[in-house]
């Protein structure tokens, strides 16, 4: 925001923090000689902001926001809302939410530090394979707001319940999550969960080449579709085949 000739921005790093425990973010207020006053405010109750340091100054400034949080939260995203205030008239420069992700224990917090990395998993090989990933950093059973927060984090939105038990469902009925009680860990090493993901989806491919395979002599093949050479046929039920056989 421009504030006279000046211009105010705010840059924040998310807090990764687990229940019981304390944090703080660095804020970095850009302007050139703008006397301001800095607030912090949680968005739930279960965190508190513990201090603000400084509060005042001139902007280019560097603030430290620390908070501390419950030991009853649940684990989840929740936020601290950052507003840069002209001292003088009151009114607000420039504002911003920062992320603050309660996990359920130091161990998640190490991996969700990392949540680029599986960001980038999601991008190329999809959710499942992410999870999966992230469930082998971990290296121990897990609950189900857990897994429910790393698919949040990683797709970079909200879901519901249901979106989450569907992604379980799927991973246990193939053999790569095992579950005891109300907690779920991998049930295979990660190659074999990865093998076992990409043979799922080459069966899907599969199904749709030989449809095409199997097209009868004369029959349309559809808009912008290619007709599938005899040798690659003969591949295909030679694939199929090796596939049944798994």
């Amino acid at each position: 925001m421009y504030v006279g000739k000046h211009f105010i921005s705010i840059v924040a790093r998310p807090i990764t923090v687990y229940p019981g425990s304390s944090a703080e973010s660095v804020v970095y207020i850009d302007g050139s000689g703008v006397r301001i006053l800095v607030t912090a405010t949680p968005t739930d109750n279960c965190i508190q902001v513990n201090d603000v340091a400084p509060v005042t100054g001139t902007a280019p400034l560097q603030v430290r926001i620390t908070i501390t949080v419950s030991s009853s939260a649940k684990p989840g995203i929740y936020g601290i809302d950052v507003a840069v205030m002209d001292p003088r008239k009151g009114r607000t420069l420039a504002s911003v939410r920062v992320p603050v992700y309660v996990l359920s224990s130091p161990t998640m917090t190490r991996v969700v530090e990392d949540i680029g990395k599986l960001r980038r998993l999601y991008k190329k090989k999809g959710i499942q394979y992410s999870i999966v990933y992230a469930l082998d950093m971990l290296g121990m059973s897990v609950k189900f707001s857990d897994i429910k927060l790393l698919y949040q984090l990683i797709v970079g939105h909200k879901i519901s319940n249901g979106t989450a038990g569907d992604l379980l469902k799927r991973l246990l009925k193939k053999g790569i999550l095992k579950r005891r009680g109300n907690l779920y860990s991998l049930n295979v090493d990660l190659g074999t969960a990865e093998t076992i993901i990409d043979v799922k989806r080459a069966r899907n491919g599969l199904k749709g080449a030989l449809k095409a395979s199997t097209r009868k002599p004369g029959e349309s093949a559809g808009r912008d579709v290619v007709e599938v050479p005899v040798p690659v046929k003969r591949a295909l039920r030679v694939v199929e085949k090796l596939l049944a056989e798994d």
